[in-house]
């Protein structure tokens, strides 16, 4: 459970500083959102559990990534991880991860997955991983 609350004040105090450094009130970005006021609040109190599509749309808000609100503030524009020290964000049934390696920020934010995939193969016991490395690019212009 701590770390559980550890991200919640992470969340918190990212979203709290980015809405204040573009100059948003509470109601603006409630309504820019859409996430409930009462949400918001709770949110930069570091209360409740916001679910993902509020993080999504308060990401895109605000103008950063998701991994920017789960990472927290970094000292500059860009933040790579050793591949080691990445904690898979998903896993599937047969073992594959994927983990993010590296997030910018700002208005059109970019991050770099590693992915492990393994694939199973006759026999059963057998496995082949293979890991890759993904860029995303957001598929629309930044909000003018």
């Amino acid at each position: 459970m701590a770390e559980a609350d550890e991200a919640l004040r992470t969340v918190a105090q990212y979203v709290r500083a980015a809405r204040t450094r573009a100059g948003l009130s509470l109601e603006e970005l409630s309504w820019r959102a859409p996430v409930s006021k009462g949400a918001l609040v709770g949110l930069e109190k570091a209360r409740g559990n916001p679910n993902l599509a509020a993080l999504v749309r308060l990401a895109d808000t605000l103008g950063v990534s998701v991994s920017a609100l789960l990472q927290g503030m970094s000292e500059g524009r860009v933040r790579v991880v050793d591949a080691e020290a990445v904690a898979p964000l998903w896993s599937g049934e047969q073992g594959s991860e994927a983990g993010l390696m590296l997030t910018t920020s700002g208005p059109a934010p970019v991050e770099v997955w590693r992915r492990v995939r393994r694939v199973r193969r006759e026999p059963r016991s057998a496995a082949a991983d293979r890991t890759t490395a993904g860029v995303a690019i957001p598929a629309r212009a930044p909000a003018r």
